[in-house]
């Protein structure tokens, strides 16, 4: 019976140990890479959410004026709701995530009760980013990564100091603006000034401009 058992396992080797054989299982070598995060991106996107934010209030304005010299009181105040409801909820988002209700910023908060908080959170976020590498300071906390490669793993150490974690708030922040912006503000008011232009059958220049700021929210 031993006999039997010894000629069965001498009969079935492992290929992947045999010495003919071309496949080797992979080596797989951690390296620990300690790593600052002391150049960062411009943050484009919040730029670009600042720019689609204010120039949608101003194309909004020069339509409800035009609304206002035609005396069409209707669609003034559904362009108006649907002006001033996402930038509310654009507002109270910025606080909600930065955290700004426990915090002693009256200028901030000011500037959100005039619906001017997306400009000076991207004046924030701009100078957050030249502050980023330019002093040593202690990190907040460290992350690690791992990146792997054909016959490899490195796993790398990032320190995470004050001036980035700002900066990933802020971005978060607009990122979540950008989405109730455009769901809540974009979508119903380009709806809005569709339907208008079908049942007007006219499209005014500044109507067509207002609906092409519109879509650009959606990129």
């Amino acid at each position: 019976m031993d006999a039997v058992r010894k000629s069965s396992i001498g009969e079935c080797p492992d290929p992947l140990l045999s010495k003919g054989s071309k496949h080797t299982p992979p080596s797989i070598v951690i390296q620990i890479e300690p790593k600052t995060f002391s150049q960062m991106k411009l943050p484009y996107s919040i730029l670009l959410t600042t720019l689609l934010y204010c120039g949608e209030f101003v194309s909004a304005a020069i339509l409800m004026a035009s609304y206002r010299r035609s005396d069409d009181q209707f669609w003034l105040l559904m362009t108006l709701f649907f002006m001033l409801m996402p930038a509310i909820v654009d507002q109270l988002t910025l606080i909600f995530v930065h955290r700004d209700m426990t915090s002693d910023k009256p200028m901030v908060l000011c500037m959100h009760l005039l619906l001017l908080g997306p400009l000076i959170r991207c004046l924030e976020a701009l100078m957050t980013y030249c502050q980023v590498g330019s002093e040593e300071e202690p990190y907040v906390t460290i992350t690690r990564k791992k990146r792997l490669h054909k016959d490899s793993a490195v796993e790398v150490e990032q320190e995470v100091g004050h001036s980035l974690r700002r900066l990933i708030t802020h971005r978060n922040a607009f990122k979540r603006m950008a989405v109730i912006q455009a769901f809540l503000g974009s979508t119903p008011q380009l709806t809005l000034q569709l339907y208008i232009s079908v049942v007007e059958q006219y499209v005014p220049a500044n109507r067509g401009l207002f609906a092409l700021v519109q879509i650009d929210a959606f990129r």
